[in-house]
């Protein structure tokens, strides 16, 4: 049918959201041989996008073959759920591995519930005996981004077994909403035990609930069967907030918090000037958590040459500050290109600065060392870049400047390889 035959019987205009999102293929449209074919093509690539190999009412987790971290260096594993095959309402999935560093297994099983085939409200229940590396971001998102490199810079984590309910639900369409609360168990590595009142703790058990919500504002949506796509650019401006409130089972362990934590990440595009990429985070926790949940992992400087990671500081080594309340702000200047060859190369200047604060208010007595951000830390640094049609590549030096400096010029450079995948 043409546009004037439907605007003719709407009731309400579709808004562009609506326009640019395909919810339902009808009845007529699954009669038909080729399009049934169409569909299964379709569902199979829609589980390639989200790693998953379907095999019969099977799919195969990739995401689950290996994982790298420092503290387990390398886990292998498998993980497995059901897909729409075997039904479009109840789901089931589980996962092990194992790591090589920390000798140890972990594993996951969770069940979850659709009530609406095409709906976006789910629920979930899931058991997961698993490490929780220290100082971590709950607003990372997953698979393969320059932002996780840092997951392989991190050597400390806690085991921990939780079991969790959940809701995934959109809020105001273009919000999606994760709900959950949890029970957990907590033992603490490396010697790590904090004191309250005297007693001292090596392990916790604690209750937690809260809420997570994303958004890229413009983002459109696109589901065809298995095949859900949002936020087409990833340039796009994306705001994410984790809000959870938690405590120790046991009263007289202590532990009792809020803690909230924000990022808005944008751009804008200055023409042959340029283009800026900027990040804001921020944080902040009342009451008293244990070492591992504080926000003490903002740098990835832990070695003089390695990876550029955005929205972290590349001059401040893991674990070098800790705090309760923290700010930064993290900027990637890229100018236009100043050596061109067409459209098939160009070197351009990249200009990387990231300034932040924090502050630590705890009255926990922790048995790891505690250095504040109470002053301002700030880091600059200067790169070029070579793009290409297939590949970007560059090289940048980064200077660690102001309240923290060393007193050695070479103690406060570090030198990044910049990339874009």
């Amino acid at each position: 049918r043409s546009d004037a035959y439907w605007n003719e019987r709407r009731v309400v205009p579709l808004d562009m959201s609506e326009i640019r999102t395909f919810k339902h293929m009808d009845s007529l449209f699954k009669a038909d041989t080729g399009i049934r074919k169409f569909n299964r093509r379709m569902d199979m690539i829609g589980y390639f996008v989200s790693g998953k190999i379907p095999v019969g009412n099977f799919n195969i987790d990739l995401n689950e073959i290996i994982k790298l971290n420092d503290y387990e260096t390398v886990r292998l594993g498998f993980g497995m759920s059901t897909n729409d095959r075997f039904s479009v309402h109840h789901k089931f999935g589980a996962s092990f591995g194992y790591g090589f560093r920390d000798n140890a297994w972990k594993y996951c099983g969770y069940y979850e519930y659709r009530p609406r085939e095409d709906g976006d409200f789910t629920v979930g229940l899931q058991y997961r005996k698993d490490i929780y590396l220290w100082g971590m971001s709950h607003l990372l998102q997953p698979g393969i981004r320059m932002r996780n490199y840092q997951y392989l810079l991190n050597d400390r984590a806690d085991d921990i077994q939780k079991l969790e309910a959940y809701a995934r639900f959109r809020m105001l369409k273009k919000v999606q909403a994760k709900a959950f609360v949890n029970l957990q168990d907590r033992s603490f590595n490396h010697g790590y035990a904090y004191t309250y009142k005297v007693e001292q703790y090596n392990e916790a058990g604690l209750y937690e609930a809260g809420i997570q919500l994303v958004t890229r504002f413009k983002q459109s949506k696109l589901k065809y069967g298995s095949l859900e796509l949002s936020g087409f650019k990833k340039d796009d401006p994306r705001l994410a907030l984790d809000l959870r409130y938690g405590g120790s089972v046991a009263n007289e362990d202590g532990l009792n918090y809020l803690r909230l934590e924000g990022l808005y990440e944008n751009n804008f595009n200055l023409g042959r000037i340029g283009k800026m990429k900027y990040t804001l985070t921020a944080g902040h926790i009342t009451g008293r958590t244990p070492y591992s949940m504080l926000f003490s992992n903002l740098g990835t400087g832990r070695r003089t040459f390695d990876v550029f990671v955005p929205a972290t500081f590349s001059t401040m080594a893991p674990l070098e500050f800790t705090s309760t309340s923290y700010g930064a702000v993290y900027t990637e200047f890229e100018t236009g290109y100043i050596i061109q060859s067409r459209k098939k190369w160009g070197i351009s200047i990249f200009l990387p600065n990231s300034v932040g604060i924090g502050r630590y208010d705890q009255d926990l007595t922790h048995s790891v060392p505690i250095q504040a951000m109470d002053n301002l830390y700030a880091e600059t640094g200067f790169g070029l870049k070579f793009r290409s049609r297939k590949r970007t590549l560059g090289f940048a030096a980064i200077y660690r400047y102001g309240n923290y400096a060393f007193d050695k010029f070479g103690d406060n450079l570090s030198f990044r390889i910049l990339s874009d995948w």
